[in-house]
């Protein structure tokens, strides 16, 4: 009977090590669910933010893109109009005068941006995407010889004004919207020197 109690005992000892053993690894099981699901939370937040900021960039490029494209039209309006003899020298701010400074971006001068004009409705319409209609800024810069009639490697100065045709050059500066008015929507602004002959 000795050997049975003992043999009792023993069994008893190890089916409450088993189960000790058993309740441990449950716990280490949900232990490292948990962290799994932690990992997995922060991976689905990381591609949910990674998305949200590519949608930024796109629209951002969009919008963006539009305003190139207006102010580019824009642009091209005034070129036609310049050759067309729509638009003349006083019709510009004037560079040629000595009273005038005419920086980089007329659009940063008081005195220029009270010269700035918008293209007629007839000529280019803006459309429902922009929230504000394009304007540019036409400078004189003045009566210089063609460099196209230009031959044997001479600046354009070099030569006596009788002996080479004069042309009329003029700087344009096209904003693609008043910022004012656009808030944090993009401002695109377009340069381009031409020659009106």
């Amino acid at each position: 009977m000795k050997n049975h109690k003992r043999l009792f005992g023993q069994t008893k000892t190890l089916i409450r090590s088993e189960l000790l053993t058993a309740s441990r690894q449950r716990g280490v099981a949900l232990a490292i669910s948990l962290i799994l699901l932690v990992v997995v939370t922060v991976l689905g937040i990381a591609a949910i933010s990674g998305t949200a900021m590519q949608n930024r960039m796109a629209a951002n490029q969009y919008d963006r893109m539009l305003a190139f494209q207006a102010a580019s039209s824009v642009l091209q309006v005034v070129i036609d109009d310049l050759t067309g003899n729509t638009i003349n020298k006083d019709d510009a701010w004037d560079c040629t005068d000595s009273t005038v400074d005419c920086g980089a971006n007329p659009y940063h001068d008081a005195d220029a941006s009270d010269t700035q004009q918008t293209v007629t409705a007839a000529k280019y319409q803006a459309g429902d995407a922009l929230e504000s209609e394009p304007s540019y800024i036409l400078e004189y810069l003045g009566r210089w010889p063609d460099p196209e009639s230009i031959s044997g490697g001479r600046s354009p100065g070099s030569a006596p004004s009788g002996q080479q045709p004069m042309v009329d050059f003029y700087r344009s500066t096209v904003r693609s919207g008043d910022p004012t008015e656009i808030g944090s929507r993009a401002v695109v602004t377009v340069q381009a020197v031409l020659m009106k002959r």
